[in-house]
């Protein structure tokens, strides 16, 4: 895509946007007029004049399939009002940020819960893994023969996987601890006579297959790590941002915000200055770290100065790969960004 700033044969200036699908394919012209010009062209139309068609929605079709974006208008979303529907004179009223933060927070329910499902989908696919991993393998004999297991950490990994498949601990904890005893022993023989008996080599071999069970167990923990990161980044950072207060994820995958007393203060009753914030960091993580424009009105509306200042930074500390455009009077909002401002006046003109 390229774009090209002129102006028209009659002195109005005019942007082309020039598309083109391919380093083969013709090359697709359209062009945004501008505010004046666009209201002549409205006029001629009323007379039925010929005049060449402003490309806008065609131009933002294009621009939607190139580019991924968040977009945040001043207002947020807009106000509503509500009839009740047995009594007519009963209405009730929704601001605009109430009914934008129950949207983002309803979107990350669902995001979260799609994270649930890959770790869920990895835990069937260890268990199903636990009978592969009864195959002999050249791996396992050389760790029978090097004797380079440790039992106290294997022994933490089974309890954590019994745990996960809810085995209560009275069913195995001797059983563990025998399994335990009997490892020591025998890795001890062998290390120091560098030979071992047939009776010991057998409970080698079961501890090395058990030893195989837990390091899979550890390659699901790392994934599982790995796939619900973006959701601590999310309670970390506004965690640290929140004053006195801090950022939660319950059961059912709803956030909830809780004092410094441990009490739930629900999303309606924040400030605010709060329930912006929340809604410029959530918007971001449903980005899921993809490449994205996002674009926002005056996002200090309503923030605290420190808000104001951590605002662009902590955005990228949630997705990297976005690219943030706010129009903003704020100097604390673009604080270490000032090589990135664009003075809208100057570029217009």
């Amino acid at each position: 895509m390229t774009v090209e700033k002129s102006n028209d044969s009659d002195g109005f200036k005019q942007i082309t946007y020039i598309f083109k699908n391919g380093s083969k394919a013709n090359p697709e012209k359209m062009i945004l007029l501008s505010e004046m010009r666009r209201r002549i062209v409205m006029i001629n139309r009323q007379r039925k004049t010929d005049f060449s068609r402003d490309n806008y929605t065609e131009i933002k079709r294009n621009l939607d399939k190139l580019f991924k974006k968040t977009w945040l208008s001043l207002q947020r979303g807009a106000d509503s009002f509500e009839r009740d529907e047995f009594d007519y004179d009963e209405i009730t009223y929704t601001s605009g940020v109430d009914k934008k933060i129950s949207e983002v927070s309803n979107e990350l329910t669902r995001y979260f819960s799609r994270l649930d499902k890959k770790v869920s989908d990895l835990t069937l696919s260890f268990q199903r893994g636990w009978l592969i991993s009864f195959f002999a393998t050249e791996k396992s004999v050389g760790t029978i023969l090097r004797g380079d297991i440790n039992i106290d950490e294997d022994k933490k990994a089974i309890e954590q996987i019994f745990s996960k498949f809810q085995f209560p601990r009275d069913s195995y904890a001797s059983q563990l601890e025998r399994h335990g005893k009997l490892a020591e022993r025998v890795f001890k023989g062998f290390r120091e006579k560098e030979k071992i008996e047939f009776k010991d080599f057998l409970i080698m071999y079961d501890v090395m297959k058990l030893h195989a069970l837990v390091e899979q167990w550890q390659d699901l923990q790392d994934k599982q790590t790995e796939i619900y990161r973006p959701k601590y980044n999310l309670v970390e950072i506004a965690s640290e941002m929140l004053f006195q207060k801090r950022l939660d994820v319950d059961s059912s995958n709803t956030i909830r915000v809780k004092s410094h007393k441990d009490e739930v203060i629900s999303l309606i009753n924040m400030s605010s200055g709060e329930k912006q914030l929340i809604i410029f960091l959530v918007e971001t993580l449903l980005q899921e770290q993809e490449t994205y424009i996002f674009l926002a009105d005056e996002p200090e509306l309503s923030l605290h100065i420190e808000w104001q200042e951590q605002l662009v930074p902590s955005l990228l500390r949630i997705n990297p790969n976005a690219q943030v455009i706010f129009a903003t009077h704020s100097p604390d909002v673009v604080g270490r960004f000032q090589n990135n401002i664009i003075n809208m006046e100057e570029l217009i003109g």
